[in-house]
């Protein structure tokens, strides 16, 4: 009896993924996952690493097909993160309809089949500067472009200028 209850547990497991929309492999995204890790032998990427831009250039789709549309990092942006200088190259990105990667921070259990766009996260960016607040995307996040918030954040930079 013990036999057939692990093969039924094996059974409804193994049939229970496979509707899944993601086809990778376990070596396949372990690969990825390992290819992901930077300089320093972290798994996580870390944007304590990276520039503001740098960070849009992470998010930004490498490819189409088999993503699971996220990438996975820590919520961990250190304070003052995005400089005055910083912001006339992401001005020129509030606008944009490029689809990428949603934020996945490693602790959720949700994972979102949306997708963001490089707009969204450039008003998410400019909005934490011009708050004075730390930048925080949570658990997850999937910013889209808003065109309203993008001309808002336009007329308020040609203001600063």
């Amino acid at each position: 009896m013990r036999k057939v209850i692990i093969i039924l547990s094996i059974f409804t497991l193994t049939t229970s993924c496979r509707g899944q929309t993601n086809n990778k492999t376990t070596e396949q995204t372990m690969k990825e996952q390992s290819e992901m890790e930077n300089e320093t032998g972290e798994l996580w990427l870390n944007p304590k690493n990276m520039t503001p831009l740098s960070f849009i250039e992470t998010v930004r789709k490498k490819t189409n097909a088999g993503d699971l549309n996220v990438i996975t990092m820590f919520d961990d942006f250190p304070d003052n993160w995005i400089k005055r200088e910083d912001i006339d190259s992401l001005i020129k990105l509030v606008k944009s309809e490029e689809k990428c990667y949603c934020f996945l921070n490693p602790l959720s259990s949700f994972i979102p089949s949306d997708s963001a766009t490089v707009g969204g996260y450039a008003i998410q960016l400019i909005t934490a500067y011009r708050m004075g607040e730390r930048v925080n995307f949570g658990l997850y996040s999937c910013p889209k472009t808003n065109e309203f918030e993008a001309d808002n954040i336009i007329k308020w930079w040609t203001e600063q200028n």
